[in-house]
């Protein structure tokens, strides 16, 4: 059962994320323009800012290697909204990279989501609806219909950006201790978050660099 929840939770936490559509901008007059939004070259212009394995490549040879994707067939488990990210209401376009290490519990994994909007306050709005999504959240999860209810807490890290902020949620799930790490950055015009799961408490200092590393492909 452990073994199960570990697996299950890291799962359904490699979120997925959705792109933007069209942005039209007609008037009535004859003087007026209509702006298209190439939301397709947008999402693959984000899909080339995105974390990649090179990042996460440790130099440790006993560390166990990272690999692109999730695990969320056959999960029975309830999530709260505020630990679900998906891309961002009014984003112009989203993009997701998903990671899990090369372990029989596919722990810990890593997932980042990163959205573009028209201009830096429309990235500020959506970074201010996600700070109030975690402080006011109730993380409880529902896992083969067992509920069980866990702690948050803002995390003190050393994060770049224009704003940033993260959240370490603990929950125990089938007698399993989960920690959930959530960080969402804003910069510029974009805005990003990382959502780390491990059955241990990670290092903060790797996190950080997780998070620096994500903010230098914008730049």
């Amino acid at each position: 059962m452990k073994q199960l929840a570990i697996v299950t939770l890291a799962a359904v936490l490699a979120l997925s994320a959705c792109s933007g559509g069209d942005d039209d901008d007609a008037g009535a007059d004859t003087d007026a323009t209509t702006t298209t939004v190439d939301a397709a070259a947008l999402t693959t212009e984000l899909e080339g800012q995105l974390l990649t394995l090179e990042d996460l490549a440790t130099e440790d040879s006993l560390d166990a290697a990272w690999l692109e994707g999730n695990v969320q067939e056959g999960v029975d488990i309830d999530l709260p909204a505020c630990v679900v990210e998906e891309t961002p209401a009014g984003a112009l376009a989203g993009a997701e990279a998903k990671f899990v290490r090369d372990t029989a519990f596919k722990l810990p994994s890593l997932e980042e989501d990163l959205a573009v909007f028209a201009d830096a306050a429309g990235a500020s709005a959506a970074y201010e609806a996600a700070v109030a999504r975690y402080d006011g959240c109730t993380p409880e999860f529902t896992f083969e219909g067992a509920t069980s209810t866990g702690t948050i807490a803002p995390l003190a890290l050393t994060l770049g950006g224009d704003e940033a902020k993260a959240w370490r949620i603990t929950v125990t799930i089938a007698e399993t201790p989960i920690s959930i790490t959530s960080i969402h950055v804003l910069q510029g015009d974009h805005e990003l978050s990382l959502v780390h799961v491990d059955a241990a408490v990670p290092a903060e200092a790797d996190l950080e660099d997780y998070a620096a590393k994500a903010l230098a492909h914008l730049t």
